[in-house]
């Protein structure tokens, strides 16, 4: 028998594992069930190995999932004739605003109003302004509170179009444009474009009705009833 299990004599393997965990953790690895992590899983090296190993496959998945250069460029052409079709929808947003601001009535401190369903006057809040309060000038075709809230959706449409715009270029410019990218900012790109269609049916819709209103509004004014 040796020293070492003349000493072990009469503990328990979980008594004696303990105490050598306790002894190892104490001399910072140095005890008596050292040698048995030095071998195996446990072997230090062997787990640099490992490390080294994922490493190399984390970069061959990247590289193998990274876009081809001419997937790039053909995305960032699609996005570029994207920007032009929003550029236009902007322009065509800017004479809406420029057109509403021409047809906006305005109270005397400057608060501007809008004509509501009903015929009657509202701030942009929605607060319904006393007859006796309006001024005496009202155009027929005075901007309505319904056009001023779809004008406000447009504008905030576009606008986070252009943001996903830049943040797309942004990523295929950087280098590291993978396929899954190109594949969601194609999908982006294809939603852009719908509400964009969308925005340009809208406003001509909207142009016809306000020529309509404003036509019977002025037949009105102009040929009042019996």
């Amino acid at each position: 028998m040796t020293e070492r299990a003349g000493e072990e004599h009469g503990l328990s393997q979980s008594q004696i594992d303990l105490r050598d965990k306790a002894q190892e953790e104490a001399t910072g690895g140095n005890g008596p069930r050292a040698s048995r992590f030095l071998t195996g899983e446990n072997d230090p090296r062997r787990a640099k190995e490992r490390e080294e190993k994922e490493r190399r496959e984390r970069t061959m998945r990247l590289a193998a999932q990274l876009a081809s250069a001419e997937q790039i460029a053909a995305c960032l052409d699609r996005l570029d004739h994207l920007q032009t079709r929003l550029d236009d929808a902007f322009a065509e947003l800017e004479e809406w605003r420029a057109d509403l601001e021409d047809r906006t009535v305005r109270l005397k401190d400057g608060t501007a109003i809008y004509r509501t369903e009903n015929g009657r006057f509202a701030a942009a809040d929605g607060a319904i302004i006393p007859a006796d309060q309006l001024p005496g000038d009202i155009p027929a075709d005075a901007a309505t509170l319904a056009e001023r809230q779809r004008f406000l959706e447009r504008t905030k449409q576009l606008s986070g179009i252009q943001d996903g715009i830049d943040t797309d270029r942004e990523t295929l410019n950087s280098g590291k444009a993978t396929e899954a990218d190109i594949e969601r900012i194609e999908a982006d790109m294809e939603k852009a474009e719908a509400v964009i269609a969308e925005e340009e049916s809208v406003a001509l819709t909207t142009e016809n009705t306000l020529s309509a209103d404003r036509t019977a509004l002025s037949f009105e004014q102009f040929n009042p009833a019996p």
